[in-house]
């Protein structure tokens, strides 16, 4: 009875994290209605995956962009308009999953940056994508090539106008596309 009176804590961000961080390579945040990772929270130095599917996050947090070895990042299922700032982890990772977001546009620093090591990213279901393909934003991207190997976008309206995007993935062998 004493409890119904207390304010109910706001659970939907994350604040604190107890691990070791040393020896933890694998991190699955999925499923946890996270809409915020405070900035101060550290996330393991040696992380090599994390999943943030199925969150509620509005934009990648900065705790994420500032990871150095990453690998491999789902935030998938969440609803991220923007992505183009610059990761620390921009050459260590192999495997982005940006699908089933509220995206744009794609994330300009997979096309600016000559990542070398990063050969699949899901874009899919992301179907405002072409929105900032304004003002010479496409354009700018067509100018750079990717290293990209695989990439999935399909159900992201991407019209005929917009196909010559893939003229930048010269090293892809497979792409999947459609609804």
């Amino acid at each position: 009875e004493e409890n119904e009176n207390k304010p109910i804590p706001n659970t939907n961000g994350l604040i604190s994290i107890h691990l070791n961080h040393d020896i933890i390579t694998v991190l699955d945040l999925s499923h946890k209605n996270i809409s915020a990772i405070d900035g101060n929270l550290q996330l393991p130095v040696n992380l090599m995956e994390l999943n943030l599917t199925h969150n509620e996050l509005r934009e990648v947090p900065i705790v994420v962009q500032n990871l150095t070895k990453l690998k491999f990042l789902d935030i998938s299922y969440n609803k991220i308009e923007y992505y183009d700032d610059t990761p620390k982890f921009y050459q260590e990772i192999e495997i982005l999953n940006l699908s089933h977001n509220a995206l744009l546009g794609p994330p300009y620093w997979i096309w600016a940056e000559k990542l070398k090591n990063l050969k699949e990213i899901n874009l899919s279901c992301n179907n405002k994508i072409t929105q900032l393909f304004i003002n010479g934003y496409f354009e700018e991207l067509l100018e750079y090539e990717t290293l990209v190997t695989h990439i999935t976008a399909y159900n992201c309206n991407l019209n005929n106008k917009y196909m010559k995007l893939l003229s930048t993935l010269p090293l892809a062998k497979s792409i999947c596309l459609g609804t």
